[in-house]
């Protein structure tokens, strides 16, 4: 049986993310993308020695299957720090805005010795006319990524940053700068801040990404390293903004990316996992799936919630999917260009990126079948199913997403005479990888950062199992018994189903169906 990588969506194209960064759509159809080529960040560390960097741009006339040679459009003038592409935009007029990270200095666990600041390139057309480039004055820091831009009907456009928010360093800080006169002038927005006290570069409001939710309502969402995105809201542009708080969309030590669609619903793109493997700070690092969902009241709730990158049997417990960039395609298609690294001998010194292509109603169908090649799991499968066994340090395990539902119902089917000693079955709103139930694993670091993101439950008898499930009490009825789980604790839905045991055994699943009763993830996003 197959085991596709992408899941909801089609593949374009692959390439190194600095030739394959984000892609827009020119006035005349055509997809552009840009690169920036000169030092490299290897873990950290970068020459100081003095070293050409250039621009460049890409052209496709097939929708990303094809790229033309690139336009030179020139080399920047800095060769001591290091100049990285951070995000561009393409304005309505037709004009593109770039920003960059010059960074002079990194150091992952003093932020103190994090030195660096943000320039700004724009020019009339994909051919670099009338190209300016300067630096930003309005928020002369260090910031470390940036994954969006946007432009409100008013013209204004609105540039969201993380930075480090003065010399003595300390947890990053999120903000936007805005231009009301095409990129002549910036100015800055108060800081927003995520409750945390850790110093680690990871640590603070990292990452933020802003989105039109509503007419007069900006939404920020802010990259944590506390479970769940962040969120702040403006209401007057972008020109100050609320206290952070956090939501309730679960999500590791990863960004996302909003993006309001033509017939005014919101795509949203994130890592919805937790676990192992955790970071220093004891942080989630897990971003093996990426995911997508769709959202027709401004972020209020999230229909789908959908896995678009899979982990596959294939990669490491560690393999990372994550940033997506997106734009609109035209024709109720998005392009998203996330990147992977940690796996087939990819790394950070150039992740690999690949462009896809969905469909937002793709994402809202409420039930499926089987779909056995969808399952993240080392375990076989084949036409008869799948057939859980242990594989790799003794654990077998197979995970499977499905369309979030605070009410919902799953049904099974097992052959075989006995189920395996210790079988467990898990509901989650979240990934949840393997390594995570590992025997080491199971009382280490995440037990008391993540706590128990999930509802556990477990029978013995096999064949036809039926689960229920309700803002109330989770029902699982199999050889005429029944068990409930109170969900009053809970109140959440979910869009997860973990399948575990350790040890000797075999587990052989011959039918899965799965139906969503009453949909949409509560974001808890109030404006």
């Amino acid at each position: 049986m197959s085991e596709p990588r992408f899941l909801h969506c089609t593949p374009i194209c692959t390439d190194g993310v600095r030739r394959l960064n984000q892609v827009e759509r020119l006035p005349d159809g055509r997809l552009f993308t840009m690169a920036c080529f000169g030092k490299v960040n290897q873990g950290g560390h970068f020459s100081k020695e003095p070293v050409s960097q250039y621009l460049i741009g890409r052209v496709s006339a097939d929708e990303g299957k094809t790229w033309k040679s690139p336009t030179f459009f020139f080399e920047f003038p800095d060769t001591e720090p290091m100049v990285a592409l951070a995000a561009f935009m393409i304005d309505r007029g037709g004009r593109i805005h770039a920003f960059f990270m010059r960074i002079f200095n990194i150091d992952w666990y003093d932020t103190a010795l994090l030195k660096g600041d943000i320039s700004y390139l724009r020019m009339d057309d994909e051919t670099g006319r009338n190209l300016i480039y300067r630096k930003i004055e309005a928020l002369d820091r260090y910031t470390g990524s940036m994954n969006n831009l946007i432009q409100l009907k008013s013209g204004r456009i609105i540039a969201p940053f993380s930075t480090i928010p003065g010399p003595s360093g300390g947890a990053l800080v999120s903000s936007v700068i805005w231009s009301d006169d095409g990129g002549d002038t910036w100015s800055a927005s108060n800081d927003v801040r995520a409750a945390n006290d850790d110093r680690n570069i990871e640590s603070g409001a990292v990452e933020p990404v802003v989105v039109q939710a509503a007419p007069g309502v900006l939404v920020m969402l802010i990259r944590t390293v506390l479970g769940s995105i962040w969120y702040s809201v403006s209401y007057d542009e972008g020109t100050s903004w609320c206290q952070a708080k956090p939501t309730r969309i679960p999500a590791s030590n990863a960004p996302s990316v909003p993006l309001l669609l033509r017939d005014g619903r919101i795509l949203l793109s994130w890592n919805d996992v937790l676990g192992e493997p955790m970071f220093a700070d004891r942080s989630s690092y897990a971003r093996q799936c990426l995911y997508a969902a769709v959202s027709s009241d401004g972020l209020k709730t999230l229909d789908g919630v959908r896995m678009i990158v899979r982990k596959r049997a294939c990669d490491p417990d560690d393999v990372q999917n994550c940033y997506p960039f997106a734009s609109d395609a035209g024709g109720g298609e998005i392009c998203l260009r996330p990147f992977s690294v940690n796996n087939d001998d990819v790394h950070w010194g150039e992740p690999q990126g690949t462009l896809l292509k969905l469909k937002a109603d793709d994402l809202l169908d409420t039930e499926m079948t089987d779909c056995f090649d969808e399952w993240v799991t080392d375990s076989p499968a084949d036409e008869t199913g799948l057939h859980l066994i242990p594989t790799k340090d003794g654990v077998a395990y197979a995970c499977v997403n499905f369309p979030y539902a605070s009410e919902g119902e799953i049904s099974l089917s097992f052959s075989g005479a006995e189920m395996p000693d210790g079988l467990k079955l898990l509901l989650a709103d979240c990934y949840l990888d393997r390594m995570t139930f590992l025997p080491e694993k199971r009382n280490g670091g995440h037990a008391d950062v993540i706590g128990k993101p999930y509802v556990e439950t477990e029978l013995s008898p096999c064949g036809n199992w039926h689960i229920t499930w309700n803002e109330e009490k989770l029902a699982l009825t199999c050889g005429g018994k029944t068990k409930t789980v109170s969900l009053a604790e809970w109140s959440r839905g979910f869009n997860h189903m973990i399948l575990l045991f350790n040890g000797n055994g075999r587990l052989d699943i011959s039918s899965f169906h799965m139906k969503a009763i009453r949909t949409g993830m509560k974001t808890g996003i109030v404006f």
